[in-house]
């Protein structure tokens, strides 16, 4: 019976300590599941993070390309400006030889009519000088809107290339940023 008691007291002791084992162990499994929580958050807060800065990135270069796909438009429309532009001052100043010829030939036959109709040759002549002025000055507006185009369509090619650059340079940046 004594030895039944001294069991029952180690028994009892045994139970107690593992009790005590117990509530060390539940304390520690409630400390990391806490720690596992705050893991948790912060995990899903930088992916949250993370999928913002894509879909911002992701904006940014649909901006950007929507910019070079309008640009690469106006430098199309404005090299048919420039294309057409060319084409009208070549038909200007082929209608200008024409116009020259031509006065230059009627010009020989109103010499020799002037000695008849001087009156009427002098007016002749007054008009299609009038007319030779106003093909030259035609001319003189097409050369100077072909310079302004063309100037313009330059400064749109060196807009376009920075534009390129910055694109290219703000897209390495996020590869940086997301590939450490």
């Amino acid at each position: 019976m004594n030895n039944l008691k001294k069991q029952m007291e180690n028994k009892t002791k045994c139970i107690e300590e593992l009790q005590q084992e117990n509530k060390v162990l539940k304390k520690k499994i409630t400390a990391e599941s806490k720690k596992s929580n705050t893991y948790e958050g912060k995990v899903n807060k930088l992916q949250l993070e993370m999928e913002n800065m894509n879909k911002q990135h992701k904006e940014e270069v649909d901006i950007y390309k929507k910019d070079i796909e309008t640009r690469k438009v106006n430098e199309n429309k404005l090299c048919e400006e420039v294309e057409k532009m060319r084409l009208l001052c070549d038909e200007t100043a082929m209608i200008q030889r024409e116009t020259d010829a031509r006065c230059q030939h009627k010009i020989t036959e109103m010499v020799a009519l002037m000695e008849k109709h001087k009156n009427e040759y002098d007016k002749m002549v007054e008009e299609k000088d009038a007319e030779l002025k106003v093909y030259k000055m035609k001319q003189q507006k097409q050369f100077s809107s072909e310079r302004v185009l063309e100037n313009a369509l330059s400064c749109l090619k060196k807009e376009l290339s920075y534009l390129k650059e910055q694109l290219r340079a703000e897209i390495e940046e996020k590869v940086e940023f997301f590939i450490p």
